[in-house]
């Protein structure tokens, strides 16, 4: 049987159990009545998550749609010079057509936004993988805390 190193205590686990065991996503519906007589519905959602759990959470991979929202965003800029006139666009264009500002902008814009998605896909691609198979890996001792990794 596995035993500490640190101790030698036997009560151990695998991070990927106390995080699963620690962590809960909830949701409900709660229906009442307000002190004038008039009903009422909410919506609960959430989740929970113990210290220990939020300690050895495993490596969290990097954001790549909010960086690509952004990059269309930026696109619509570019672009705005070029749409044509009609009745989603009536003046042929989110915005005044003789503004380079916007174009210029939008350009630049899409040249940082999708560079910082293709960094944030590369290292969710390239790098996350293992630092998660490490992370599956790795021990806590629940006497001590020593985190180790047990082949």
């Amino acid at each position: 049987m596995a035993k500490c190193p640190n101790c030698g205590a036997k009560e151990i686990k695998k991070l990927q159990l106390v995080y699963e065991e620690g962590t809960s996503d909830f949701d409900g519906i709660t229906y009442g009545v307000s002190a004038r007589g008039e009903n009422g519905v909410g919506v609960t959602v959430g989740s929970s998550q113990t210290l220990l759990a939020e300690e050895v959470s495993p490596p969290s991979k990097k954001t790549v749609a909010a960086w690509a929202i952004w990059f269309f965003v930026s696109l619509l800029l570019a672009l705005n010079r070029f749409l044509p006139q009609n009745e989603f666009f009536p003046q042929g264009g989110l915005f005044d057509k003789n503004s380079q500002g916007f174009t210029i902008f939008g350009i630049f814009g899409m040249i940082i936004f999708s560079g910082f998605a293709y960094t944030a896909w590369q290292f969710n691609t390239e790098e996350w993988p293992g630092l998660y198979k490490e992370w599956s890996k790795r021990w806590i001792c629940l006497k001590c805390g020593k985190i180790f990794k047990n082949d």
